[in-house]
């Protein structure tokens, strides 16, 4: 919970989903508080200190599993 998203391999566009899901749930959060904030413990302590609003009823945020996006070396065409 308390370890950076950056050093555990996450990137922007994973920042972008986790930020997307987020707001699906009623979290109005933004991709610059989760970059100021890189934990799911940072971020999640700037949602509860009011740092962005919350809806009543939020779903919790699932883990996705990194396999299922892989994308092998070579499988891409330009």
């Amino acid at each position: 919970m308390d370890d950076n998203l950056f050093e555990l391999g996450a990137d922007s566009i994973q920042i972008f989903q986790i930020v997307a899901r987020a707001n699906r749930a009623g979290i109005g959060a933004t991709a610059q508080e989760l970059l100021r904030h890189p934990s799911i413990e940072g971020f999640a302590r700037v949602v509860a200190g009011g740092g962005v609003k919350s809806k009543s009823g939020v779903s919790q945020i699932r883990p996705v599993s990194r396999e299922r996006y892989r994308v092998e070396p070579g499988t891409l065409s330009r």
